[in-house]
Parts: C-alpha cells; structure tokens; sequence
C-alpha cells in the first residue's frame, strides 16, 4: 500500500476529528488492525473499505484516491 493511501485516510480522519480508536470502535475492528490498515501495514478488505466510506463520508468516485493509491 502506497504512503500517500494511508496519509489520506489519515488526513480524513484528522478533518473529522476523529481518532483512530473510534474509527476502529465505528468500523467493528480492534485498534491494532485499525493502526495496522491506517498505517499500511495490512490492506483493507472490501467490506473494511466499504464501511470505512460510509464512517469517513468517502464518495464511491473517491475510493481509488482514498484506498489504492492513483
């Protein structure tokens, strides 16, 4: 996973001020995946990037940007 994937969904959640505690409380996760998947560590699985779209407020045209580096 590209650095500049984990620095966006870093950044977002930063603009909702949101930690990454409650981003893994929201997503049903542990805080370790939740630190492992932001930090690109592991990779999201479809359903993690879905819902993670839905906490995030994360258009579907967003995705690439957001998950997959472009």
């Amino acid at each position: 996973m590209e650095k500049s994937t984990t620095n966006a969904v870093r950044g977002r959640l930063g603009e909702l001020k949101m930690s990454i505690s409650t981003f893994a409380k929201n997503m049903g996760i542990s805080k370790n995946r939740a630190f492992a998947i932001i930090n690109g560590e592991r990779a999201y699985t479809a359903i993690e990037i879905e819902k993670a779209c839905d906490i995030l407020k994360i258009s579907i045209e967003c995705i690439p940007d957001y998950f997959f580096g472009t």
